[in-house]
């Protein structure tokens, strides 16, 4: 059993990335017409802000699911304290990192924000990077590279005010620990943030980087409930979801059609709305102790 299950994982996880590896060279805008294309937030990562995700159909199959990207949530706080005229631009990359088999340097999302500055960057950490810090020799290298990926936005982006969050806790299911052979735990998560604390310090690889901002994402939530589990009927109607492959919209239709009150099954590792709500909410709160009122200026100001 075990076997087919792994079998079957791995077939849609390989589906997944030819999936991503197919996608248009489109940047979506998740927000409205900005006044010019200065005035905007880039969110730069993978499949956490991208929000796409395996989930388990109980007697069904993994299908990989849609989940509301966090843009959509930071549009909202953005609006929320009157930032109408900042755009959001979401440039995740989902299954993305920087030394993967989909390095993000090579993704036309990184080519954009290399060439349309906006006044705010948010980088998030990428989450298949945790499967080198399963070795403590991994941490020098990683810094490294975090460091010059840093440097090489800051150079592209020279007025740019960056924040770079670090890894948040998970509650890694069954599901995910298969996906991630173990890799995303709280070792590897803990050594991750130790190194960025250290890079972020103000002698540190990072924090030599001028306008450049660490942020402890970790101290945010304290239990597991920001993290995909369980998921009900109503809440992936109400929220939208969808397959990311229109086939396997048959799969959760049959299951909900025979177990209307049944759970899909998360991985324990991506943000649910909660925690992605928790994050806007943060973000705004960041970005006012770099700024000030950061939504009364331009990026010309």
């Amino acid at each position: 059993m075990e076997k087919t299950i792994a079998k079957t994982l791995a077939l849609v996880l390989i589906g997944f990335c030819g999936f991503l590896l197919g996608k248009p060279d489109q940047i979506p805008l998740h927000a409205q017409e900005t006044i010019n294309n200065a005035d905007c937030f880039m969110l730069v990562g993978d499949s956490i802000p991208g929000g796409s995700a395996v989930f388990e159909v109980p007697g069904q199959g993994f299908p990989v699911l849609q989940t509301p990207p966090f843009a959509e949530f930071f549009d909202i706080a953005v609006h929320d304290v009157g930032a109408y005229h900042l755009g959001i631009y979401d440039l995740s990359v989902e299954a993305s990192s920087l030394t993967g088999t989909l390095p993000y340097t090579t993704t036309p999302a990184y080519q954009f924000a290399l060439t349309n500055a906006c006044r705010y960057v948010v980088i998030f950490p990428w989450l298949n990077e945790l499967r080198g810090m399963v070795s403590e020799s991994y941490i020098t290298p990683y810094i490294g590279l975090v460091a010059n990926f840093v440097s090489t936005f800051r150079q592209a982006n020279a007025e740019s005010i960056i924040v770079l969050m670090n890894y948040y806790p998970t509650a890694t299911s069954l599901l995910g620990d298969r996906i991630y052979e173990g890799s995303v735990s709280p070792t590897t998560i803990q050594r991750a943030n130790t190194a960025l604390s250290v890079a972020c310090a103000p002698d540190g690889l990072i924090g030599l980087i001028e306008n450049v901002y660490c942020m402890d994402i970790s101290t945010l939530y304290s239990s597991d409930t920001h993290v995909s589990t369980t998921l009900d009927r109503t809440t992936y109607s109400d929220f939208g979801y969808s397959t990311v492959n229109e086939a396997d919209s048959a799969l959760i239709d049959i299951y909900w059609s025979e177990n209307p009150e049944g759970l899909i099954f998360g991985d324990g590792v991506h943000l649910n709305e909660t925690g992605k709500q928790i994050l806007a909410d943060a973000l705004i709160n960041q970005f006012t102790a770099i700024s000030g009122e950061f939504w009364h200026f331009t990026f010309s100001d």
